[in-house]
């Protein structure tokens, strides 16, 4: 490792007795000269044993200099920079300016800013060429140099040193060397490459904790090969290494998870039965038993693992095992014992655990996704419950008008003129918005299994029954397109291309008959300009002419007369536009949004406008609006909108990625 500057006495020039006493003015200059170097120094010293002795740094081991520190005593090393800078403009000639140079770059590179570090470790190179800081400070100069971005140069100084230093036998340069050029290889991902440097690494460096994270970082890029056998060999190698029960501890952990990666289940339950035995690693315990249950589940006992990864959340609840056991259970409950609501539960108490770390993000979106498909699956029970409500109730108001009507036949001559008015006006329910409904959520949870949850048997069921039970929804050109992309992923499914044909059959004026054609290899189809995208130029004429009511009347009997064509959503969307912004019309634009919502669920247009409901919403429930969170921009400018009618074709690359499932990571069985 990199060893502090040290006092050199044999540097300081000894002055003539009479010479120092003939001026008081040149003792007092010697005097600052000393005391400048001194207090530096001793100031540096403890600042970098202060630093050194943090908890995280103690299990990196001294002389790491691959993590970025977060100096608790940064006012230190700036008074240490201070201390030096005086020295090197007060006394340019001493022969501590070499000394000085060094600690301001240390001192640099501790702060973070690694700018300065990197020039005065480069003024020490080349002002003292031949000086006893060279090897250090050009071994610093490469941890500049990867710290700033630049990883080829900072193998290029590594890679010499390394070379020099194994010729030399200089252990601790090759540690220190060979460490910086294992951190490179692994974010070059060239990983045998990486491990090599890591094992020299873990051989040669002095600190033995530093020795002990090679050997670690070995074992874990090994394992990602993976070479299980390897990767076993560097964390044995760890665990030797470490002179602290939490370095010994990872390693020892690392041993067993790859006897089970490796097939030996039992070997790997008795090494984690033995570490669960030793007090010593009490702390760890909870990471003990997740690891127990992992081997349960690769062994195949789902049972096992599932009551360990429930003790685990029981026993070291709200840690970041617990963290990870929940989301272990979750994906278990997910994929192999078909419960969604179970998994739900898992996912989002793990979220509750933890917001950092892998696992974090993990969580929040399972329990994210395995939310939205609970809301749609209780809205679809809800939605037929009130279907069939509003249908009994149509027949009974039906029933009563008939009934009515033959009394009134029956004694034309009495009519009980009031009943029969009241009934007259009677009108049956109308389903047909229930029936848009449930064909909305049934688009979103067959999207929601394919892309959410990657569960393409149910996807295929419920696109498939939307696609029955709603022929006329605007999506059913999209539902089309993903089952003939599923069918091409999968050969066991229906001919991808028999749904390709259909789609372009069916729907020749979509952008989905168009991908279609690319797919299938036809031509593309030149599309004439028709009645609707004549009526939509003369929309886009009006409002440039400023003639704003024309234009929403113009753009209402798009809506109305052409409800299919990808013209309408665009052409509700600047009717709801225009109310804002326009006509300054608040409560007819939010209708407008709404409306757009509700007829055209599946436009890419929908996304611009739910923030703005949602915040209308707040409002109405009493949430300050800086509360409500958007992630999408709305364009707020008529020129912004202009440009959205004067381009009836634009953004269909965009919307096509929208709205297009992507293919999953993987399928799990079916719910």
């Amino acid at each position: 490792m990199l060893t502090r500057p040290t006092l050199r006495p044999t540097a300081f020039l000894v002055l003539p007795l009479a010479l120092i006493l003939s001026s008081c003015g040149l003792w007092d200059s010697v005097t600052a000269y000393f005391n400048t170097y001194y207090n530096a120094q001793r100031v540096y010293e403890e600042a970098e044993d202060e630093l050194w002795a943090q908890k995280d740094l103690l299990t990196l081991g001294r002389g790491n200099y691959l993590t970025k520190f977060a100096t608790p005593n940064r006012a230190k090393f700036t008074q240490v920079i201070e201390k030096c800078s005086k020295l090197l403009q007060y006394y340019p000639d001493s022969r501590l300016v070499d000394d000085a140079l060094f600690m301001i770059g240390m001192s640099s590179y501790y702060q973070g800013d690694y700018q300065q570090a990197n020039r005065k470790f480069r003024e020490l190179i080349e002002q003292f060429p031949d000086g006893n800081y060279v090897p250090r400070g050009t071994m610093m100069l490469a941890y500049t140099q990867f710290q700033l971005m630049k990883p080829d140069s900072a193998s290029a100084i590594a890679l010499r040193l390394y070379e020099a230093a194994t010729e030399d036998g200089d252990d601790a340069m090759i540690g220190q060397s060979a460490m910086l050029l294992g951190e490179i290889e692994r974010e070059r991902e060239n990983r045998p490459k990486a491990v090599e440097f890591f094992r020299k690494a873990g051989e040669t460096c002095e600190d033995p904790e530093m020795r002990s994270t090679a050997n670690m970082n070995a074992g874990q890029i090994a394992e990602e090969i993976p070479d299980y056998a390897a990767a076993e060999s560097a964390y044995l190698a760890a665990s030797k290494s470490s002179r602290i029960y939490a370095g010994e501890f990872k390693g020892l952990l690392g041993v067993a998870r790859m006897r089970a990666r490796q097939g030996d289940y039992q070997g790997a339950l008795e090494r984690l039965d033995e570490l669960r035995d030793n007090m010593n690693y009490r702390e760890f315990f909870g990471d003990v038993s997740y690891e127990v249950g992992n081997v349960h589940r690769m062994s195949g006992d789902i049972e096992g693992a599932v009551f360990e990864y429930k003790y685990v959340d029981t026993a070291f609840a709200r840690t970041e095992s617990a963290a990870k056991a929940c989301y272990e259970l979750g994906l278990l409950y997910e994929t192999k014992l078909n419960n969604l609501d179970s998994a739900r539960v898992a996912y989002t108490r793990g979220k509750s655990y933890t917001t950092v770390g892998t696992v974090g993000p993990i969580l929040a979106r399972k329990a994210e996704i395995l939310g939205l498909y609970t809301r749609y699956r209780n809205d679809l029970v809800r939605l037929d419950s009130v279907r069939g409500a509003m249908l009994a109730k149509r027949d009974s108001v039906i029933a009563l008008r008939d009934s009515v009507e033959k009394l009134a036949r029956a004694n034309p001559e009495k009519p009980d003129s009031a009943l029969l008015n009241a009934v007259k006006i009677l009108v049956p329910p109308n389903v047909d918005s229930i029936a848009t409904l449930t064909a909305n959520t049934r688009i979103e949870l067959a999207t929601l299994f394919y892309v959410g949850l990657g569960m393409p048997d149910s996807a295929e069921y419920w696109y498939r029954k939307f696609l029955r039970d709603s022929p006329l929804h605007p999506a059913v050109p999209r539902a089309l397109f993903t089952l003939a992309q599923m069918a091409g992923e999968d050969s066991t499914r229906a001919p991808a291309d028999s749904l390709y044909q259909e789609l372009i059959r069916r729907f020749p004026e979509t952008d989905f008959a168009d991908e279609a054609r690319k797919v299938l290899g036809l031509p593309p189809v030149a599309r004439s300009r028709g009645e609707v995208e004549t009526e939509y130029g003369a929309a886009s004429d009006m409002i440039q002419a400023g003639k704003y009511p024309e234009a929403v009347a113009a753009l209402r009997n798009i809506t109305t007369n052409f409800p299919t064509s990808p013209l309408a959503p665009r052409a509700q969307y600047a009717i709801g536009w225009l109310y804002e912004n326009a006509l300054v019309t608040p409560d007819s634009a939010i209708a407008n949004y709404q409306l757009l919502v509700s007829k055209y669920p599946t436009s890419s247009f929908v996304a611009l406008v739910q923030p703005k409901l949602v915040a209308v919403q707040a409002a109405r429930s009493g949430v300050k609006a800086d509360s409500v969170k958007t992630s999408q921009a709305v364009p707020d400018s008529l020129a912004t909108q202009k440009r959205v009618l004067d381009e009836p074709a634009s953004g269909r690359a965009r919307r096509l990625r929208q709205e297009q499932p992507q293919k999953p990571a993987r399928e799990p069985e079916r719910d």
